[in-house]
C-alpha cells in the first residue's frame, strides 16, 4: 500500500533533505512542491492543487524565516507562517489527511533556565515567533490529525543558515564578533528529515490499525545537543576549518546589547526532547556530527 505525501517547501533547507530521505522508501510516493508550484498563502490554490494530488499526508516545510525582516513586513510573515498553515489544516481536515508542520523554538520568550517542554506556555518576543505561534494555534483549532514539530537553530546544505554565513564571512573578514549570551541547540537539517521519517512511519503503521487514530497528534520538540551559545557554535565551526583548508578569523565574544537587531531573540531557547524520545524513541540531534558532515559536503564537491 503506497502512501502519498505532498511535501511543501521541497527546495528549502529541511524540505530538500526530506525529499532525499522519503524518496528512498517505496511505500511513500512523494510529491515535492515549491512555492512556484503552490503558494500556501493562496487558499484557493491550496484547495485546488492538493485536491488534484489527493495526499494522505501533507508536510509543511515552508516558512518565512527572516527574523529581522519580519519586524519590517509582518503582514508577509503572517501570511506565510499563520494563514498558510491554516489553509493547509482546513484541507487536511476535509480530506481526513495528516498535516505535519515544522515550527520553532522562537515561540518562547527565552526567560527560563531549564529546557522548554511542549506544555510550557509560549510567549514570543518577535513577529517571527508570534506568526509561527499563531500558525500552530490555528492548526490545533482546525484539524484533528496533526503533528507540530518545533525545532531550533537549523543548519544544512541548502539555503541560508548560521554555519554557511560564518564560513562566508571568514572569507572576507579578519575578525568576527558573535553574541555569547543567547543559548540554544543547533539542529542538523538531515536529522530533522530522519526524525520526520520515523514519525510518518509510526503514523502510517497506526493508520493501518485504525483509520481515525489521532493518538500521536500534538506538538513535539526535536533539536540538537549539547546546548551552546552562538559564539560557542561559531568556535566549533572555526575549530574544524583548518582540516578543510578554510580561513579562520579572529573570533570575538560580544553581548546582545552590543549587537542590536530589529527583532528581539530569546536568550535561552533550549527545547526538551523527552516527549519525542518517549513516544518515538528519537534521540536529540548530535549537531557536532552534523557539522562534520556538512563541512565535508560543502568542501568536497
Amino acid at each position: 500500500m503506497t502512501t502519498k505525501i505532498a511535501l511543501l517547501g521541497a527546495n528549502g533547507q529541511v524540505g530538500s533533505e526530506l525529499c532525499a530521505v522519503l524518496s528512498q522508501h517505496p511505500q511513500w510516493e512523494v510529491v515535492p512542491l515549491t512555492r512556484a508550484e503552490l503558494d500556501i498563502t493562496d487558499a484557493d490554490a491550496v484547495k485546488r492543487v492538493l485536491s488534484q494530488i489527493a495526499p494522505d499526508i501533507v508536510v509543511n516545510a515552508t516558512a518565512y524565516t527572516q527574523v529581522d525582516q519580519a519586524e519590517i513586513e509582518p503582514d508577509i510573515a503572517y501570511a506565510v507562517n499563520t494563514l498558510g498553515p491554516h489553509f493547509l489544516a482546513q484541507y487536511t481536515q476535509s480530506a481526513n489527511a495528516l498535516l505535519l508542520h515544522i515550527s520553532t523554538d522562537y515561540v518562547f520568550a527565552g526567560e527560563q533556565a531549564i529546557p522548554y517542554c511542549e506544555t510550557d506556555i509560549p510567549a514570543p518576543v518577535s513577529q517571527y515567533g508570534l506568526t509561527k505561534l499563531q500558525g500552530e494555534s490555528l492548526i490545533e483549532q482546525t484539524c484533528e490529525q496533526y503533528i507540530i514539530l518545533r525545532t531550533a537553530w537549523v543548519f544544512g546544505k541548502t539555503g541560508n543558515n548560521f554555519v554557511k554565513t560564518m564560513l562566508r564571512l571568514a572569507q572576507s573578514h579578519d575578525a568576527i564578533s558573535v553574541v555569547n549570551d543567547q543559548v540554544g541547540t543547533p539542529t542538523y537539517a538531515h536529522d530533522i528529515a530522519l526524525t520526520i521519517q520515523i514519525i510518518l512511519q509510526h503514523y502510517q503503521d497506526h493508520q493501518l490499525l485504525s483509520k481515525h487514530d489521532t493518538s500521536v497528534s500534538g506538538i513535539y520538540h526535536f533539536s540538537g545537543s549539547p546546548a551552546v551559545s552562538w559564539y560557542e557554535f561559531c568556535e566549533a565551526i572555526f575549530a574544524r576549518c583548518p582540516a578543510y583548508s578554510l580561513p579562520v578569523p579572529q573570533l570575538n565574544s560580544i553581548t546582545t546589547a552590543q549587537y542590536p537587531t530589529p527583532a528581539q531573540r530569546p536568550a535561552y531557547s533550549l527545547l526538551a526532547n523527552d516527549k519525542i524520545s518517549r513516544i518515538f524513541a528519537i534521540k536529540p540531534s548530535d549537531w557536532q556530527l552534523g557539522l562534520d558532515q556538512l563541512l565535508q559536503d560543502l568542501t568536497c564537491k
